[in-house]
């Protein structure tokens, strides 16, 4: 065997950019977001570039954060709905000044990215019709909720 066979049989080292477009197709497909919950709460990492900023580390795969799990004692793989993390998670997110790592490896490594901007990027990474159909029901819920709150006096 030749040295550039033997070069094709090894896989390559996905990038943290190429993990996390993955992320973003995944999601919007699978329409779920994976994560690792312990007992108190879900896992978060000290950031890499920021250190006094949290990271909360999501995978677009079920499979993907069972192989983290490995690193994170006594912990469980949770999914979240896609709509609920787009437009409760990542806004709360943002308000906490939480980061969000995208298809972290099993060593727990690799992009972190400010919340609102994967918002936009998973939003923008939608058809049309599902964009729509999201942004429909974010203003169903807020007008409902709004009929539900009590009148100020």
């Amino acid at each position: 065997m030749s040295e550039t066979e033997e070069e094709d049989d090894t896989p390559e080292e996905e990038t943290d950019e190429e993990a996390h477009s993955r992320f973003i197709a995944g999601v919007v497909d699978g329409e779920k977001v994976w994560g690792l919950s312990t007992e108190d709460g879900f896992l978060a990492c000290e950031a890499d570039e920021e250190e006094e900023r949290a990271v909360l580390p999501f995978w677009s795969d079920a499979e993907e954060a069972r192989e983290a799990q490995s690193a994170v004692e006594s912990s469980e793989v949770d999914a979240i709905e896609l709509f609920d993390f787009l437009f409760r998670w990542l806004p709360g997110m943002d308000d906490d000044d939480v980061l969000v790592g995208t298809n972290w490896t099993a060593d727990l490594e690799g992009k972190e990215v400010e919340p609102i901007t994967l918002q936009d990027e998973i939003l923008d990474a939608m058809s049309d019709d599902k964009r729509t159909s999201y942004l429909d029901r974010l203003a169903r819920e807020v007008r409902e909720a709004g009929e539900d709150s009590p009148e100020p006096e």
